[in-house]
């Protein structure tokens, strides 16, 4: 069974752990156009098409806004994206709580 393209969850939440503290230092609109800034443009568009005008918007400007991201943010925002899709993917639910951290 290959690996190729599989994150190791053992090793992704400790890693989230290490950089949570700089993520909750931005908003969730910057931490997503950090992620759609580093996966780029090709990859970043089917998921924009995804989104509603006013998200778009709303990225569009952060991303025109964000200048050079510093790599500690970047590293950040892309391991907590990943931690959300592994959650998700093990059937994670929300709620209020979790809505507002």
């Amino acid at each position: 069974m290959s690996h190729i393209g599989t994150l190791d969850t053992t090793m992704a939440a400790p890693v989230v752990e290490k950089h949570a503290a700089t993520t909750s230092e931005l908003s969730g609109a910057q931490k997503a156009a950090s992620v759609l800034l580093m996966l780029g443009s090709v990859r970043s568009a089917p998921i924009m098409q995804l989104l509603g005008d006013r998200e778009v918007a709303q990225l569009s400007a952060e991303i025109a806004r964000a200048g050079s991201i510093p790599t500690a943010d970047a590293d950040a925002s892309i391991f907590e994206f990943a931690q959300l899709a592994l959650n998700a993917e093990n059937g994670a639910t929300g709620g209020i709580e979790k809505a507002r951290s």
